[in-house]
């Protein structure tokens, strides 16, 4: 939580042995005035963090780990790498029948699409997103979804 306040410092006394650690980093790499280092950092810990699910039989954290380093290629710009973190959360999240997982997962594979200019792509995984949210009433995937998808055939011309 400390983290919303600019905190950072505080977030990662408090969350340096959980796993939002790679979340706390990722959102400072967010921040212009930081080094870069941090994404780096951001992704050693989703890492460790997928490392530490996959040990303990932790299903919700690998995935969780899996979708968090999908975000960590995005911004390096290293999208093949992402996609496959993000159909890989989509295969665990499908074998353990986790539609909630299985939404955000589609939802970050639309959002890789789109920024690589594939929008009939990026619907196609928006809209599984749109049908899980509205499965699991989840408003606020909804919206999400449903602001890729207006956003998307604004830039179709559609």
């Amino acid at each position: 939580m400390y983290y919303v306040f600019d905190l950072y410092e505080k977030s990662i006394e408090y969350q340096d042995r959980s796993s939002g650690m790679g979340d706390v980093i990722a959102s400072q790499d967010r921040n212009p005035s930081d080094s870069g280092d941090n994404i780096e950092m951001s992704i050693n810990y989703h890492e460790r963090e997928m490392e530490i699910s996959r040990a303990t039989a932790h299903k919700l954290g690998e995935v969780r780990s899996y979708c968090t380093l999908g975000e960590d290629y995005i911004v390096l710009g290293q999208y093949a790498k992402s996609i496959d973190y993000f159909e890989k959360a989509v295969e665990i999240s499908q074998a353990t029948g986790n539609r909630k997982a299985e939404g955000n997962s589609y939802n970050g594979l639309g959002g890789v699409y789109y920024d690589l200019g594939q929008y009939e792509k990026s619907i196609k995984y928006q809209e599984k997103a749109l049908e899980i949210c509205k499965e699991k009433e989840d408003r606020d995937g909804e919206r999400t979804a449903n602001t890729y998808i207006g956003s998307l055939h604004r830039a179709l011309g559609q």
